[in-house]
C-alpha cells in the first residue's frame, strides 16, 4: 500500500472525529465561564495534518449568553493526490452548555458524500443521543469526543459527534512537555488517552487545547492550534 492510499484509508474510516473530535466537551457541577473554557468569547483554529501534511481545519467558536454557552466545531477536510480530490470531510456540530452541563447537541457530516446526523438533549436524568445508527441514553454528564474542554478527562463514557455511538475513555498517564502551538512553544501537559483510538492530546495550564494525534490504520492524524 502506498503513503497516498493508506492516508485515504485511514481517513475514510467511520469515526474519524471520536477520539479528538479526533478530528473535531464541563462537568454537572463546574462554571461554564472560566474553569473549563478557555476563550469563551472568541474562536480557536487548529491546523488538521495526516502523516505531517496538512489537510484541512478545525475551528471551535464559542458564544456565551446568560447561563448558557454554545460551542460551534467546524472541520473541513479535503484530500489531494496528484491534484485531485479524492477524498472530502465536513463536519459542523454544535453545543449548548447550560450551568456547566451538555443540554443539547446536533451534528451533521458529509464523509465523503455519505451523509450523518446526530441530536442529542438533556432528560431528567440522562442525556439521549439519536444518530443514524440508533438511540443511545448516557449519563447525565455524558461528553461528545471533542477535546476543546479539559474537563473531558474526567469521562469514561463520550459519545462519536460523527454517529452518536458511545465510547469509553481511559486515561493512561500524563506529561510535561514543551510543544509548537500557535506558531510557538508552549510549556503543555500531554494525556496519554484511549477512546476510540490511543493518542495524545496536550493542554496549556490554563486549560487551553493545543493540540491531539491519534492513530489510524498507520496514519498520524494531527490537529494543533494555529499561530
Amino acid at each position: 500500500m502506498t503513503r497516498d492510499t493508506g492516508v485515504r484509508a485511514a481517513l475514510t474510516r467511520r469515526g474519524l472525529l471520536a477520539g479528538g473530535a479526533a478530528l473535531t466537551a464541563v462537568s454537572a457541577t463546574g462554571q461554564v465561564h472560566g474553569q473549563y473554557v478557555w476563550q469563551p468569547n472568541g474562536t480557536l483554529t487548529y491546523r488538521v495534518s495526516a502523516d505531517d501534511s496538512e489537510i484541512g481545519s478545525l475551528i471551535v467558536t464559542f458564544a456565551p449568553s446568560g447561563a448558557d454557552l454554545t460551542v460551534r466545531t467546524q472541520v473541513s477536510i479535503s484530500f489531494n493526490v496528484a491534484f485531485v480530490t479524492v477524498f472530502r470531510y465536513e463536519h459542523e456540530a454544535v453545543e449548548t452548555w447550560r450551568d456547566g452541563r451538555l443540554i443539547a447537541f446536533t451534528s451533521e457530516t458529509d464523509d465523503d458524500g455519505k451523509p450523518h446526523r446526530v441530536d442529542g438533549f438533556a432528560t431528567e436524568d440522562g442525556f439521549q443521543i439519536n444518530g443514524q445508527e440508533g438511540t443511545y441514553h448516557a449519563p447525565a454528564d455524558v461528553m461528545s469526543a471533542s477535546y476543546w474542554n479539559r474537563d473531558i478527562l474526567n469521562r469514561t463514557l463520550l459519545f462519536d459527534p460523527q454517529d452518536g455511538e458511545l465510547h469509553s475513555q481511559t486515561i493512561h498517564g500524563s506529561g510535561r512537555e514543551t510543544i509548537r502551538a500557535g506558531g510557538r512553544p508552549i510549556r503543555a501537559i500531554r494525556y496519554d488517552i484511549t477512546a476510540k483510538q490511543r493518542g495524545f492530546v496536550w493542554y496549556e495550564d490554563s486549560g487551553r487545547w493545543l493540540a491531539s494525534a491519534f492513530e489510524r490504520g498507520g496514519v498520524s492524524v494531527e490537529q494543533r492550534l494555529a499561530g
